[in-house]
């Protein structure tokens, strides 16, 4: 049974960091340097957004895959259940704390799970990687593209996700109708005022916004980029090299971007809204450190990194205003997950076992 759990656990912590390569692994590593580069101005796009705090970290959840929500006094999310088996399961929550744990769905590794009135919408990434449906209830569950496909999203009543061949398309919450929006491979494409912004796996794996209304595609970066989240209209997002990633910033109105090299860093970089700090950025340093570290967005230029107090990674989803933490030991096996309150306090829990910390 240990066995079974651990060899999940790593597949799923294999899935989430290859999740940063984007499209492919094939482009040059650029030169290595320490400390921010100068801001360069490459061009000016002119182009501003409606984002704020939620529409920041429904983003920067979806970058992570959106393993959990929260709606009232429920929390939906991916689970294991007695027997070591991923599972999609609901709690009830009071004063912060997850209890009552409710299996839905067994053999299911929910992720990019949406809802959208009494029903939930995930990919099912068990192996089959359909998208699929069900009750909030549990009940009357539905395969509504039984194909592997990605990056699920509803928008204005409509599901948008990624193919079998890695096409953007859209189509109706019952899956019919569907309509491919790119015709390309891309990743990471997030909707938003009435835009797609995506990673190209045609153009070398920079990243694009496209114009739903008419078309209209920009190139936003020349470099390999992955991930972005969006806050206060700058684009943030990790460029990936043959040492270690890379942080970077492209102001949205201006043009203005810039590098960050220190340090460089596993994975992608996450944003995280601290009380009394604002915007924070968490990431696992390419070194010999294996413990997360952070830094306030504001200082990020400064490199002054500051070392976490435990060890592995923490993947977070954002969960109405709680965030759910996947906490992952360094060997890759899922430890728990951690639901942080808005004061701090945290609950672990797993396969319906709740432990205040």
């Amino acid at each position: 049974m240990l066995k079974t759990f651990e060899a999940i656990s790593l597949s799923i912590m294999t899935l989430l960091l290859f999740a940063l390569c984007g499209c492919s692994d094939s482009a040059a590593a650029p030169e290595n340097t320490s400390g921010p580069r100068e801001t360069v101005i490459e061009s000016a796009p002119g182009l501003s957004t409606d984002f704020d705090t939620a529409a920041s970290l429904r983003m920067a959840s979806f970058m992570g895959g959106n393993r959990a929500l929260v709606s009232g006094d429920r929390l939906w999310c991916f689970d294991f259940d007695e027997n070591a088996s991923p599972v999609l399961a609901c709690y009830t929550l009071a004063d912060g704390a997850p209890g009552n744990f409710t299996l839905l769905q067994t053999d299911c590794v929910p992720e990019y799970l949406c809802m959208e009135g009494d029903r939930l919408y995930y990919i099912n990434d068990n192996g089959s990687a359909s998208v699929e449906s069900i009750g909030t209830d549990g009940k009357d569950h539905q395969v509504l593209v039984d194909e592997p496909c990605g990056y699920l999203q509803i928008c204005a009543g409509e599901l948008y996700f990624c193919d079998a061949a890695g096409r953007f398309c859209k189509a109706a919450l019952d899956g019919s109708g569907r309509q491919v929006l790119i015709d390309d491979v891309c990743c990471y494409p997030f909707v938003f005022d009435g835009r797609v912004l995506y990673q190209s796996g045609k153009d070398g794996e920079s990243l694009h916004l496209l114009e739903l209304e008419d078309g209209t595609d920009r190139k936003l970066t020349s470099t390999v980029s992955y991930a972005p989240v969006i806050i206060e209209n700058t684009l943030y997002y990790t460029q990936k090299t043959g040492e270690g990633n890379r942080i970077c910033s492209l102001e949205l109105e201006s043009g203005v971007t810039q590098v960050f090299d220190s340090p460089l860093i596993q994975g992608a970089a996450e944003f995280i809204p601290v009380p009394g700090q604002g915007w924070t950025v968490r990431a696992v340093p390419a070194d010999e450190r294996v413990s997360q570290s952070s830094i306030p967005l504001s200082e990020l230029g400064s490199g002054a990194w500051h070392q976490g107090g435990y060890s592995g990674y923490r993947l977070c989803d954002w969960a109405g205003e709680q965030r759910v933490d996947a906490f992952y030991e360094n060997g890759g096996r899922l430890r728990s997950f951690v639901l942080v309150n808005a004061d701090g306090s945290e609950t672990e829990y797993m396969a319906g076992v709740v432990r205040q910390k």
